[in-house]
C-alpha cells in the first residue's frame, strides 16, 4: 500500500496549504487485513458488495452509479451470512449484513460509521450491523450518514486491538473503498499504532 501524507479537511485551501507549510507531523495508526495495509477502514458484506457492483458500472457517473449499485446489491446480492466473529472483549456470532472494522471515523466523507473511533488511539472500531431485511437496510443508511446508529436495535460497537472474522458464505471485503476480496470467508484483522507519520 502506498500512502501519501494527509492533512486535515479545511474549507479554505490556503489554511491547508499553511499548515503543509507549516510542516507540522503526528503520528497515527494504520491496520492490517490478512497481510495487506490500510488506513482508514475494512468493510465486509453489503457496504463492500455495493463497491463492487459500482465498479462494475461504467457507462453511468457521479452519485448515480451509486445508488444504481445499492439498488442492485439490494436485489440481486442480497445476503445475510453466519459469522463469528472474535475480538478483545470476546465472540460475537449470528448473522449479520455487513461488518467494518474502522481506523478513522468516516467513510468516503460522508458515512459516519464509527462516530467514535480515533485514528491515534491504538485500537480499530469494529462495528457490526445484524441481519437486516432489506427494508431495515434503507432504513439504516440515513443514520449511518449522521451517526446516529450507534446504540440501534441490532447494531454493535466495540473497540479492539485484533478482530478475526469467521463466515459460511464468502463475503466482499474492501480496504479503504477498494475491493480486497470478492469472495473471503475469513478474515485476520489488527491495528498498527502510530505506524504513519501524517501532516496534520
Amino acid at each position: 500500500m502506498r500512502l501519501t501524507p494527509a492533512v486535515s479537511c479545511e474549507p479554505d485551501w490556503r489554511a491547508a496549504c499553511d499548515r503543509i507549510a507549516a510542516g507540522a507531523r503526528r503520528r497515527v495508526d494504520a491496520g492490517r487485513c490478512n497481510g495487506r495495509y490500510f488506513a482508514n477502514g475494512i468493510g465486509a458484506g453489503f457496504d463492500a458488495q455495493v463497491a463492487m457492483e459500482a465498479n462494475a458500472i461504467r457507462w453511468l457517473g457521479g452519485n448515480a452509479v451509486y445508488g444504481l449499485a445499492l439498488a442492485r446489491t439490494l436485489l440481486l446480492r442480497y445476503a445475510t451470512p453466519e459469522a463469528r466473529i472474535t475480538h478483545d472483549g470476546g465472540i460475537h456470532e449470528g448473522r449479520v449484513t455487513m461488518l467494518a472494522a474502522a481506523n478513522g471515523n468516516t467513510y468516503g466523507g460522508v458515512f459516519r460509521i464509527a462516530p467514535q473511533a480515533d485514528i491515534a488511539d491504538g485500537l480499530l472500531e469494529l462495528m457490526i450491523a445484524d441481519a437486516l431485511s432489506r427494508r431495515g437496510i434503507l432504513g439504516l443508511i440515513p443514520h449511518v450518514l449522521r451517526g446516529t446508529h450507534v446504540g440501534r436495535p441490532g447494531v454493535t460497537l466495540v473497540r479492539s486491538r485484533r478482530i478475526r472474522i469467521e463466515t459460511a458464505q464468502p463475503l466482499a471485503v474492501h480496504a479503504d473503498g477498494e475491493v480486497l476480496d470478492h469472495a473471503a470467508t475469513r478474515l485476520d484483522i489488527d491495528v498498527l499504532p502510530h505506524a504513519l507519520c501524517v501532516v496534520a
